[in-house]
């Protein structure tokens, strides 16, 4: 009788292991689709992450670390505290999630059946829709050349209005925020670019008259912050966080691409503009501890000038027309530098009311 009780405890103690084993979550199954929508929008090839985390391999390997943030609620890096409310698009793991990558690494994080990766959600990014109307904001700005009309980048369209305010018609099948716009020398031809952060930047070109795209380029791995045409208007700048395009209007085709190498801290670039001619891109950051902006040769890619005596971030960037002038603007200040000199010009403060059409 006790060698059959023995044999029981035994078996069940097997089958149980079994069971488990069965029932722990593999890395195809169900810990993939969590990486990417959780970690890849950093964790790619070209990103500031400092590794990629794409395969299984790499997930593999970085196993330990994985853990010890998602322990320690570090990553995905979120800074709002719970308990104050809730915020769409949240990164923070949920606490299924948590579970399901602990339980994954502990049970020996097994690769589970091979998978097609092409099968998968490719930016996990759900498109919401808001349950009230939601006034867009207002992300970006240009005056067509000979003033007549106005260009506001808002949330997956781009609105033309007059002078005075009033909105004429709207450029509507953006993947996002369109975070820059810029009218070609002549006015017929607008450049609208936006994107998805980390996934996929977008450029279109609109025919302003016929309200109509002429063509959509793509190519960025990042959102992209900056357009600007060329004096003759055969080529269109656009400008990412880490790169930078060069574009033929005509064909669409990429004439030139860079690296944009800033040596910024991370997370501490905060604003990109393109001169009036395409040819310099004021970028604006932290660098050892110092708040500059630093100026770059698009065809070379390489930094020219340093413009410092600003100790904030500054947000917005933008050139005069004539590109001599730069200013920036902090949270109460507008900072002017001469572009060619490299001098500061003046500094004043200002009470801002935000226009939101």
């Amino acid at each position: 009788m006790k060698q059959i009780w023995l044999l029981g405890m035994v078996l069940t103690l097997a089958l149980s292991g079994v069971a488990s084993a069965a029932d722990s979550p593999t890395f195809s199954d169900e810990v993939v689709r969590i990486v990417q929508e959780r970690c890849q929008t950093c964790h790619r090839p070209g990103e500031h992450a400092p590794f990629s985390l794409i395969t299984y391999a790499d997930v593999f390997t970085r196993r330990a670390d994985i853990r010890d943030q998602i322990d320690w609620r570090t990553m995905p890096p979120w800074k709002p505290v719970p308990g104050f409310g809730s915020f769409l698009e949240s990164r923070r793991l949920s606490d299924e999630e948590r579970a399901t990558i602990l339980k994954w690494i502990d049970a020996g994080a097994k690769a589970g059946p091979p998978i097609q990766i092409s099968t998968l959600n490719p930016t996990g990014v759900p498109d919401i829709k808001p349950r009230v109307a939601v006034k867009p904001q207002i992300g970006a700005i240009a005056y067509r050349p000979d003033g007549k009309l106005l260009a506001l980048g808002t949330y997956k369209e781009v609105r033309l209005a007059d002078p005075a305010g009033k909105i004429l018609g709207a450029l509507t099948g953006h993947k996002e925020q369109v975070r820059a716009v810029a009218f070609s020398p002549d006015g017929a031809l607008l450049a609208a670019a936006g994107g998805q952060p980390g996934r996929k930047g977008e450029v279109k070109i609109w025919d302003v008259e016929k309200r109509s795209v002429i063509r959509t380029i793509e190519g960025h791995a990042d959102c992209i912050y900056a357009v600007a045409f060329s004096p003759d208007g055969k080529t269109l700048v656009g400008a990412g966080r880490t790169k930078l395009r060069v574009w033929d209007v005509t064909t669409g085709k990429t004439i030139q691409a860079s690296d944009l190498k800033t040596g910024f801290s991370k997370k501490a670039l905060s604003a990109l503009a393109l001169s009036p001619d395409g040819r310099s891109l004021a970028v604006s950051g932290k660098q050892d501890d110092k708040h500059v902006i630093a100026l770059y040769d698009v065809k070379t890619a390489k930094r020219t000038k340093t413009l410092e005596g600003h100790a904030e971030f500054l947000f917005p960037l933008s050139f005069t027309s004539d590109g001599n002038t730069l200013a920036g603007a902090g949270l109460e200040t507008i900072y002017l530098w001469d572009f060619d000199q490299g001098t500061k010009l003046s500094k004043g403060s200002v009470a801002v009311s935000p226009w939101q059409g």
